[in-house]
């Protein structure tokens, strides 16, 4: 074990040679009387060398809190380093699966094989490096998916972050190819913002004949849900006495329950639903058969079939419909944002906030509610409510 003395009394010879310290550290002491801290281990089979710093700039302390620091980030002797799809099944499956829902992980797990996988999959994270990352993410873009090609750099660098976190070092590549990539195209969900057009809109749908698809796309724009919460909703989550819709945490796209207050027209057209489908599961089920919901190309294709094009009105377009109506109308943002289960960053704060705002939300959608009503048919926009 070195000490600030022996290294001052350590004189140069005619070749440079090592001194150890402890834990892989050496001072490396050339014939000019140079004297370099090294770092020196072998990892997984491959040795690993850095150069710390040279003393006295560098002093003992500092250097051994320097090694202390590379011996944070190698994996212990005996844990084997994983490739990298391996270690991306690992975060997939520990990590991310319990966040959200089994689409999200199907679709993450589809990028994986298809794009990152083949050319990326059979390296150790530290063999990973931010020019590969780029090769591969180049040739998506050279397909046209400039917005896949920045999701797959946020996967990737998502697990290796995770990796560092098991002890396996690797290169920051999302810090590293910051900029790198070609800006993609502003996509937002295409929706109807303007009254009269959706007065239009409204009219249109209540011109299709009574049917489970008809019903599901007004439940989805009385509520603000999403699509697959609305398509998917069953009959148990229905609490008619307090006038509630309950989704469990398992239904939601950030696995966390969420509550829906639900309007008088909400409630005439679950008594209308109970008429037709009552007897089965599902509130909206398909035609084919009371034991599935409804596709989630149904509500789009009847969109279709009103001459709506993908440019003028989308399923997820009827969220920001409300959303813009509900802001001109000066409803209040936290209350909007969580009728449309938007989830707070702070996991705190949102456990706490699962039923929070839910009579002001009530009277808010009521609202939304009865200004729809008013808009299809022609008639003066209800009075907004005082707080």
């Amino acid at each position: 074990m070195l000490t600030e003395k022996l290294i001052r009394a350590a004189q140069p010879k005619e070749k440079k040679y090592l001194v150890c310290d402890t834990d892989h550290l050496y001072l490396v002491i050339y014939p000019s009387g140079l004297k370099t801290w090294v770092f020196r281990q072998q990892s997984g089979g491959k040795p690993i060398k850095k150069t710390l710093g040279t003393w006295p700039e560098m002093s003992l302390y500092d250097a051994r809190t320097a090694r202390n620091a590379i011996m944070q980030t190698i994996p212990a002797r005996g844990q084997r380093v994983p490739t990298f799809a391996a270690l991306a099944e690992e975060w997939l499956n520990d990590v991310y699966t319990a966040k959200v829902t089994p689409k999200s992980v199907l679709r993450q797990r589809s990028r994986l094989a298809r794009y990152i996988n083949p050319v990326l999959g059979n390296l150790y994270p530290r063999d990973i490096t931010a020019d590969k990352v780029l090769d591969l993410l180049r040739g998506v873009e050279r397909q046209g998916f400039l917005d896949l090609s920045h999701d797959l750099l946020q996967l990737i660098a998502v697990v290796l972050r995770y990796g560092r976190s098991r002890g396996f070092p690797s290169a920051n590549v999302s810090d590293d190819l910051r900029g790198a990539l070609r800006s993609p195209r502003n996509q937002h969900h295409a929706a109807l913002t303007r009254r009269e057009d959706v007065a239009g809109f409204l009219r249109a749908i209540a011109s299709l004949p009574e049917s489970s698809t008809k019903r599901c796309l007004l439940f989805t724009m009385y509520t603000l849900a999403r699509s697959g919460e609305a398509r998917k909703a069953v009959w148990s989550e229905i609490d008619f006495a307090r006038s509630l819709w309950e989704l469990p945490a398992e239904r939601m796209k950030m696995r966390r329950p969420h509550v829906v207050p639900l309007s008088r027209q909400v409630l005439e057209l679950l008594t209308q639903a109970k008429l037709y489908d009552g007897d089965g599961e599902y509130i909206f089920p398909t035609p084919r058969s009371k034991e599935r919901p409804l596709s989630d190309m149904a509500m789009l294709a009847a969109l279709r079939r009103l001459g709506y094009t993908s440019e003028e009105m989308s399923i997820h377009g009827l969220r920001s419909t409300a959303s813009t109506l509900l802001n001109e109308a000066g409803w209040r943002a936290d209350v909007i944002e969580r009728a449309l289960a938007h989830v707070d960053e702070n996991e705190v704060r949102a456990a706490y906030n699962r039923a929070e705002h839910v009579e002001e939300r009530r009277v808010m959608l009521q609202w939304y509610a009865d200004l729809l009503d008013a808009l299809r048919d022609g008639l003066p926009e209800p009075e907004k409510p005082h707080a």
